[in-house]
This record gives structure tokens, sequence and C-alpha cells, in this order.
């Protein structure tokens, strides 16, 4: 084949989350579910996982072309992402399979329970992934994703104090390559939607006001694959019975507000007891009612003194929520 003069640009890609209403092992394909996510960056596919042996045998010094396989059969499949959030319903999507929750306000209490994830069967809280490829015919479609992890950061000094997302979409079926069916201009766009760090009325640690100047948040509920289903080597179903997770950090100015003893930092650090954190109020509210700070430390800058709490969410029993995080 001759070559062209073809150059594809990053920026022809798309990445669009479609919310699974079908079965486990199926992708969606309804517009209706589907939202586009404006990331600042592509993303692929990782195929760092599929099972794979090199082991050379003997007869010769040297490896056979049949001396390595591979096979999709048993592989997962994994996708990362980094977005600064300006789409309500790609977020409520996201919220909803972090949680388990059906709406805002989003909860995991202390007793939660995950719910069953086995192929063939419905489950509200997968996903889609679409990788649309500026040669249409290699467009990856990921789908009967978890989400794993998502990762809240919102800073003064970037993305123009914009709230950014990540997190990562894992699978246990092997993914499709081909046109992905989409007609992307039936899919809703709310681009309007831009929760901004300075349009936050509520900053409060232990109870007491502060002055934030950012603030990092990271929910953590791993999945795993288990079992084929007799198709194709997909998972027959997901354990998500790994820890739940919540924890983060943020920086605030140092003064009577969040100093040692009035926000009880350094006490909570060595003896377990809890404190509320908030932020939020408009458009995105985050609220970690038993926060356990893991540490204190102060930042000398030029601009004055800051201080950075790191924290970790506590929950026990169905009377208190691990966090709460309401879309509005």
């Amino acid at each position: 084949m001759a070559i062209t003069g073809q150059v594809n640009s990053p920026h022809q890609y798309q990445v669009i989350l479609l919310a699974q209403t079908g079965s486990m092992g199926e992708a969606e394909t309804s517009e209706r579910q589907a939202a586009i996510l404006d990331l600042n960056e592509p993303i692929d596919i990782s195929w760092d996982n599929v099972i794979q042996d090199r082991t050379k045998r003997i007869g010769q010094q040297m490896k056979r072309g049949s001396d390595h396989f591979a096979t999709q059969s048993g592989s997962f499949y994994t996708a990362d992402f980094e977005w600064v959030v300006n789409n309500k319903t790609a977020l409520d999507y996201l919220m909803k399979g972090i949680s388990e929750d059906a709406s805002s306000a989003y909860t995991v209490a202390g007793d939660f329970t995950p719910s069953t994830y086995v192929s063939a069967s419905a489950n509200a809280n997968l996903f889609t992934v679409v990788v649309a490829d500026p040669i249409a015919a290699n467009a990856r479609t990921l789908h009967s994703c978890m989400l794993t992890n998502l990762n809240f950061t919102w800073d003064i000094a970037g993305d123009g104090g914009r709230l950014k997302v990540g997190g990562t979409f894992y699978s246990g079926y092997k993914p499709t390559i081909g046109a992905h069916g989409l007609t992307i201009s039936e899919i809703a766009v709310t681009s309007s939607y831009r929760p901004v760090f300075t349009a936050q009325p509520t900053k409060t640690v232990g109870g007491n006001d502060v002055v934030i100047r950012s603030m990092e948040l990271s929910l953590g509920y791993p999945g795993s694959r288990h079992g084929f289903n007799g198709v194709d080597g997909g998972a027959e179903v997901y354990s998500r019975a790994g820890e739940y997770t919540c924890g983060g950090s943020v920086s605030v100015k140092y003064d009577d507000n969040s100093d040692e003893a009035t926000a009880g930092i350094l006490g909570s650090f060595f003896t377990g007891s809890t404190h509320p954190i908030s932020f939020g109020g408009q458009d995105v509210t985050v609220s970690i009612p038993q926060a356990v700070y893991t540490g204190y430390g102060k930042a000398f800058d030029d601009e004055g003194v800051f201080v950075d709490i790191p924290f970790e969410a506590t929950a026990d029993g169905s009377g208190q929520n691990l966090y709460s995080i309401t879309v509005s």
C-alpha cells in the first residue's frame, strides 16, 4: 500500500460515555443514555492486561513464532480519563456508578453492600465507553465497565478554577473495534454547566469557616472480574469486595480557625476523632461528615502561610455516611 498524506490530529478524537440499561455483557447503543466527555487530552483503551505467555521452548536457541501466545479470553481492559467538568448529565452518570446511588445527593453509608454484577443480568451501575477515532472503522467500544475510582480536584490555580474529575473504567469484556454507530448530533450537550471554585459559598473544616485555595477528593471502589461467560471468555461475574475508600486533602489559610487546637487537627491525628469537612454550595457540594485528619503541614509561601490537611473519611453503620456529594 502506498503512503498517504493523511495526518490525524489528536483533537479529532471524541469520548462518549453511555449509562447501560441492558444486561452486563452487552453494549449500550442509545444516544439517550449518552454524554460526551470533552477531555483535555484523548485517551485509548489499555491493552496491558491481555493474557499472554512468551516462554521459549527447547529445540533451538531463539524463540519461534509459536512460542508467543496471547488471548483476549479471560483478560480485562482499563481506560483512564481526566475531565474538566462541563456536563451535568455525565457527572451524574459518574456519581451513580461510583456510589451505586440512584440520585443526588449521592451517599455511601457505613453498612454499604455492593450490588451484584452477573453476566447477562442487568446492573444500572455499568458504562459503555466509546473512543471515536478519526478513522471511523477504528473506534473502540468498551462495554460493561465499572468505575473503580473517581477523583475530584478543585484548585484556584488550575483549569480556571473549574472542577476537574478523573477516574478509571474497568471491563472484563474484550473491546469492539469498528464504527460505533452513534449519531453524535443526537447526544445532548450541557456545556454551560461549570462548577467553579470561586463561586462556592460553603468552605468549612471542623465546623469552622476557612479560606481555602485547593481541595482534592478521591473515591475508591475497586472491582475485578471472575469466571468465564462461556461465549468469548468475558467475565461471568464482577467482584467489588475490596475496601471502599474516600480521602483527600484541603489547603487552607493558616489562622485562628485552622490552627492545630481550634480545628482539632492534631487531636484527630493521634486519637482518630472525627470532624466534618464541607465545600461547595453551587452546582456541586461535597460533605465529609466524619473525617479523620491524617496529617498537618504548614506551607510558608510568599502569599502567606497555608495549612495542608490530608484526611480520610470514615463511617460506622447505617447511621453514618462516608460522604455526601450533591450535583445540582
